[in-house]
């Protein structure tokens, strides 16, 4: 009997040791840093994804300009 209640004390104070690391840890976990860390890269891509994008788009803009003024600045036909 002794012996059963020394391992149950030993349990408890190991479940303790583990639930006031969770409390002090708590978001600061490695998974959760991890996930934060992928977080900010995916958002670094999504950046980089609409620059180039505004950035193809005004190129393009640009050679749809041309071509308008190109077009409407031709002498009239006879």
């Amino acid at each position: 009997m002794i012996v059963q209640v020394s391992n149950k004390d030993a349990e408890i104070a190991l479940l303790k040791a583990e639930l006031l690391k969770a409390q002090t840890e708590g978001p600061g976990t490695e998974e959760v840093k991890e996930l934060k860390k992928q977080n900010e890269e995916l958002l670094a891509k999504i950046v980089a994804l609409q620059e180039k994008m505004i950035k193809d788009n005004d190129a393009t803009n640009s050679k749809f300009t041309l071509i308008i003024n190109s077009l409407s600045h031709q002498p009239p036909s006879s």
